[in-house]
C-alpha cells in the first residue's frame, strides 16, 4: 500500500507573508495620498469665498439702505443721522455699519473669517465698535458713480501697515494690500454691488477708474 502524503499547498492558496502585507498597505496609502487631496476643498479658497459672500451682503445692505434714503449712503454728509450724528466721524467707522443693522441682520457679516484679530460683536446696539469690524467704508461713495469703492478689506496701506481713521488715496500713491489676511490679495465691493478680488496692481487700476482724483476711505 502506497503511503499517503498531504498535498503541498498551492501558490494561490498560501497566505500573505508579513512583508508582502506591508508592501500592499504601503501601496494603498500612497494611492490614497495622491487621490484624496482632489476631493478636499482648499481652506484658503473657502475662507476667501466666505469673505466675498460677506461683502456681497454688505454691498446689498448699502444699496437697500440708500433706496430708503433718497439714493444716498450712510456716509453722505447730508443724511439726517438724528441721535447718531455725534457718533459719526472719521474714527468711528463702525457707526456707518451700525446704521444698517436692519439690512445686515447680524454683526457676523462685517467680520472677515480670515481676520484673526477681529471677532464679531454679539449685537449692533451695545457691543459694536471698530475692533469688531473688518471692512472700510468709502466716504465719497455715490450711487451716481458705480465704479467707486464702497467697502472692502481693511488690510490696505500706503507704505506701511493700515491704520484706523481716514485715508485719502490719490492715483499717484503706491497703495497696496498687506499680507495680513488674504496673503497679498484683497476683496472690495463697488458701488454697483459687484465684489472684486484684487491684487495690488488691480486695486491701483481700480482706484484710477473711479472717476475721482482722491478716494477717501475710513478704516476701523
Amino acid at each position: 500500500m502506497k503511503p499517503t502524503h498531504s498535498p503541498l499547498p498551492s501558490t494561490a492558496a498560501r497566505a500573505f507573508t508579513s512583508l508582502e502585507l506591508l508592501v500592499v498597505l504601503a501601496s494603498m496609502l500612497i494611492v490614497a495620498a495622491l487621490i484624496l487631496p482632489a476631493f478636499v476643498p482648499r481652506r484658503c479658497n473657502c475662507v476667501r469665498a466666505n469673505c466675498v459672500n460677506n461683502l456681497k451682503q454688505v454691498g446689498l445692505a448699502f444699496r437697500i439702505w440708500s433706496e430708503d434714503n433718497n439714493n444716498k449712503f450712510p456716509m453722505d454728509p447730508s443724511i439726517d443721522l438724528g441721535s447718531n450724528k455725534e457718533l459719526i466721524n472719521g474714527t468711528n467707522t463702525f457707526a456707518y455699519f451700525q446704521l444698517m443693522s436692519n439690512e445686515l441682520s447680524t454683526p457676523k457679516i462685517i467680520v472677515c473669517p480670515e481676520d484673526k484679530k477681529r471677532h464679531a460683536a454679539t449685537n449692533f446696539d451695545t457691543d459694536l465698535d471698530n475692533s469688531k469690524l473688518s471692512y472700510f467704508a468709502g466716504l465719497d461713495a455715490s450711487t451716481n458713480s458705480p465704479a467707486m469703492l464702497l467697502s472692502g478689506d481693511r488690510h490696505l496701506a500706503v507704505g506701511k501697515s493700515a491704520r484706523s481713521g481716514i485715508l485719502n488715496l490719490t492715483t499717484k500713491q503706491e497703495v497696496g494690500w498687506t499680507r495680513a489676511n488674504h496673503k497679498g490679495l484683497g476683496n472690495v465691493v463697488l458701488v454697483d454691488g459687484s465684489v472684486q478680488q484684487f491684487t495690488t496692481a488691480q486695486l491701483r487700476k481700480a482706484l484710477a477708474s473711479t472717476g475721482v482724483t482722491t478716494n477717501r476711505l475710513t478704516f476701523p
